[in-house]
């Protein structure tokens, strides 16, 4: 222990006095000339405090996004509401388009913030970004790093390591690090800091000093505290001893109780504060103890408190001390005031862990899952399991929104323990018709479960029909009826034999499929019925359908029947040789997801892109994450992964890796019975036969091509088989069949006569030009930003709106695989 000389200069000590190193403020100067950095220091080294002095300095534009929870989707919409403030319409397209979640949806996403119109050079701040840090995003930010927006700038402040290919981006400049030598004080510095404090300490005292502190500024700071109010410099057991001596201690009873109610909220407002602490000296209070105390600040800017972490943690752990009856007191204030806002997902968490069950799965039913993303859902069922059975029972809905979820993420025997429950609860339910409702709701449950068996699925539709009175409250007409596949049949089509039934079972279950789920899914009976024309040799009166089914996708906002629509389209004019109205049914289904904003369709837009493009052999313009043949976490429901299959068998086909897609065949089969699809394993068994052909097996290839045939004849499933007959020309020159099998062949050989030389052509054969894949007034666009024009400027020229630009040039650059404006001027002066 020291103890100081200079007591009676007390009253000139002022450690609130900021302090930052000449090398930190010369490294923070170069934020500016990266696209992404990153803070990465434990609690308390200054990475809050230094930053915030750097921008308030900052001639630029910021943004600063203190992340609170784990959740994604709160993070997400955070990160879009903050957006708001640099380009409210591309932030209102980030929040439809939705977290980030894989290489599609993060490139949609840099693509949208790059159509943004920035104030000059933006910084977009990010702090405590470990709470919701992970792979997924750590990847995201290493792709906005790659792509170098000169005019958007990210900085992520955190306590864990950013490895996302560091030492790479950081070599090509795409990466400033911060870590926590930078931030930490040398002895010198340590001086420097004691001297701008008012304190006069010789040699030996600031080494002792700066011993003591190993040159932490939160130490110091609190060392400080402490000697202004001791007159002694002591050497602190821990952190936690250091607030306890330095401030804690010094507060009276009122200070204290202030502190313990806030430290909930890592940032709060005057209104926040005085509704967890209903008294009218809080204001008074809280004045007193931000001028006293470094730890907790005002910005008069956002007329936000922030609380530091680390004191933050200290003040959590200070509450575990109370009794519980106080503690329950402030968990239930904070947990009612989230609620009133409409922060469903804290107010769960602090009902939660103040014991107010009934509460919680109230909040659990309003925010309908959407807690469940990310590193939150663990959470949210920890916390709805601990829920005594006797109140989760009063909150079926709540029941029924966890298993939705559980059966979706495939945690197979959870969902069966809340089905069981949900049973026993509709048996003991004493009032008629919120029994009623409930069961209804069970039933459409249980018919989402039932994916893909159309019987099954109908057969509860129903029951829950006798049962509810209105529409259901789990299924919405804003839901993905597809699942994201382009395709109704692929869907339904799980038999031979099946598909005339299954057509019309889907017709005359419509109505009151659609009255219970306010119309979703509504135009799917004329795709399935339009795709069975197809299939069937028919493209005539598939083409009358697929218009029938736009007209009722688009009059009921179904985007995803309009989807499987425009793709049907594109087979349909591209069988018939009418290239130009191919691509531009093609270029519908992005064009479509992007106005809509409905961007958890990016995929089928590219699934759409990847199938045409394989059938007419044009790998290049194939989408990359379709190209890798993984696709375990490629953000798309299960449903969809043999469909992807399907296409990455046509791949490996037309790249002739014969053996590879030998050695690949236990799992392409395995995905088309995980949801059992006729449609996929004709493909697989047409696949095969092509790959052992050609590697001269023919006893195999024999077996594989009567398998399809087989499969393919009763229903006349036609198109597989003409879309891949070159490879199997010698099978069916050589192959005798008998009866229908033999009438089936004969008419796959005269259909693939008749649309041969349109099966053969090159999708870009009128010439080799990027711009050829755009419609119309897409290339008008493409041209303008070649000649240097700004989004306003072309928005003037073509007498639209800016939002029509911007739109537009999303749609551009996912279709040639760019993610800005500089990467399309010179694919067009390449062109």
């Amino acid at each position: 222990m020291f103890r100081g000389t200079y007591m009676n200069r007390n009253k000139n000590i002022d450690p609130e006095k900021l302090y930052i190193s000449k090398r930190l403020e010369e490294k923070l100067q170069k934020i500016s000339r990266y696209p992404l950095t990153v803070m990465e220091a434990p609690m308390g080294y200054g990475k809050t405090t230094s930053l915030r002095s750097f921008v308030k300095g900052h001639r630029g534009f910021f943004v600063w996004l203190s992340v609170l929870d784990s959740s994604q989707e709160y993070f997400w919409e955070s990160f879009c509401r903050l957006f708001r403030q640099i380009d409210s319409d591309v932030a209102d397209q980030l929040l439809a388009a939705g977290y980030p979640k894989d290489n599609v949806m993060a490139g949609m996403t840099i693509n949208l913030m790059n159509n943004a119109n920035y104030p000059g050079d933006v910084l977009f701040i990010i702090d405590d970004y470990h709470l919701v840090a992970g792979d997924t995003l750590n990847h995201f930010f290493e792709l906005v790093a790659r792509d170098n927006n000169p005019d958007l700038h990210f900085v992520l402040l955190g306590r864990s390591r950013f490895n996302q290919n560091r030492e790479e981006l950081k070599l090509k400049n795409r990466l400033l690090i911060f870590n926590e030598d930078d931030f930490k004080l040398n002895q010198q510095e340590c001086g420097q800091y004691i001297e701008n404090c008012g304190l006069k300490l010789g040699i030996d005292e600031i080494e002792l000093l700066y011993r003591y502190s190993e040159g932490w500024i939160s130490a110091l700071y609190m060392i400080v505290l402490g000697y202004a109010s001791t007159g002694e410099i002591r050497k602190p057991a821990n952190v936690n001893e250091l607030f306890e001596t330095a401030i804690y201690s010094h507060y009276d009873e009122n200070q204290r109780d202030l502190l313990l109610r806030a430290c909930l909220f890592r940032k709060f407002s005057m209104n926040q504060i005085s509704t967890v602490r209903p008294s009218a000296d809080t204001g008074e209070i809280l004045d007193d103890i931000v001028a006293s105390n470094g730890f907790i600040r005002y910005e008069a800017d956002q007329k936000r408190y922030y609380i530091n972490g680390l004191f933050s943690k200290f003040l959590k752990e200070k509450l575990t001390e109370e009794s519980e009856e106080y503690r329950k007191e402030i968990y239930r204030n904070a947990a009612d005031w989230y609620a009133n806002k409409g922060k469903h997902f804290r107010a769960t968490l602090y009902y939660h862990r103040g014991g107010f069950y009934d509460e919680m799965l109230k909040s659990f039913e309003m925010d309908k899952g959407k807690g469940f993303s990310g590193k939150s859902g663990q959470v949210m069922v920890e916390a709805y399991n601990s829920c005594p059975p006797e109140i989760r029972r009063n909150h079926p809905m709540a029941l029924m929104i966890c298993a939705v979820q559980l059966s979706m993420t495939k945690q197979t025997e959870g969902f069966n323990g809340i089905m069981a429950e949900l049973r026993s609860i509709f048996e003991e339910q004493s009032s008629a018709d919120v029994r009623n409702d409930m069961v209804g709701e069970y039933y459409i449950l249980m018919g989402f479960v039932a994916y893909n068996n159309l019987r099954k699925i109908v057969a509860y539709q129903e029951k829950a029909r006798k049962f509810i009175r209105g529409c259901s409250a789990i299924e919405g007409g804003k839901g993905s009826w597809t699942f994201g596949l382009p395709s109704v049949l692929y869907m339904f089509y799980r038999e031979k034999g099946s598909l005339d039934e299954l057509v019309k079972l889907l017709y005359d279950s419509r109505e009151n499929y659609y009255s219970l789920t306010d119309n979703n899914g509504r135009g799917g009976e004329y795709v399935m019925d339009a795709e069975a024309c197809f299939m069937r040799g028919n493209p005539e009166r598939a083409e009358i359908l697929s218009y029938k089914a736009l007209t009722a996708a688009e009059r009921y906002g179904q985007i995803g029947i309009a989807i499987c629509a425009y793709f049907l389209q594109a087979r349909i004019f591209l069988l018939n040789g009418d290239t130009e109205k191919g691509l531009q049914a093609l270029a519908k289904i992005h064009e479509t997801v992007v106005e809509s904003e409905r961007y958890t369709f990016v995929h089928s837009a590219d699934l759409c892109r990847a199938f045409i493009y394989a059938v007419y052999n044009q790998d290049k313009l194939i989408p990359k994450w379709v190209k890798k043949g993984n696709y375990d976490d490629c953000g798309v429901y299960h449903p969809v992964e043999s469909f992807l299959y399907v296409i990455f068998g046509r791949l490996l086909i037309n790249q002739e890796e014969y053996s590879r897609l030998l050695g690949m065949e236990d799992r392409l089969y395995e995905s088309a019975a995980e949801f059992p699809n006729l449609i996929a394993e004709i493909y697989m068994d047409i696949y095969m036969a092509t790959a052992f052909e050609h590697l001269e097996m023919r006893e195999d290839a024999e077996v594989r091509f009567r398998k399809a045939v087989e499969k393919s004849h009763e229903d006349e499933i036609y198109i597989p088989f003409i879309e891949n007959y070159k490879g199997l020309r010698h099978l069916f020159r050589d192959l005798k069949f008998d009866g229908a099998q033999a009438e089936f062949v004969e008419k796959c050989r005269e259909l693939y006569k008749k649309y041969e030389k349109s099966l053969n052509i090159r999708l870009n054969e009128e010439g080799s030009s990027p711009i050829n894949m755009l419609t119309k007034r897409e290339q008008e666009i493409s041209l303008l930003v070649a000649e240097g024009k700004t989004n306003m400027e072309i928005a003037r020229q073509l007498n639209v709106a800016e939002i029509t630009v911007k739109k537009s040039l999303s749609n551009i650059y996912a279709r040639l695989g760019i993610n800005n404006r500089a990467a399309l001027t010179k694919k067009i002066s390449i062109g």
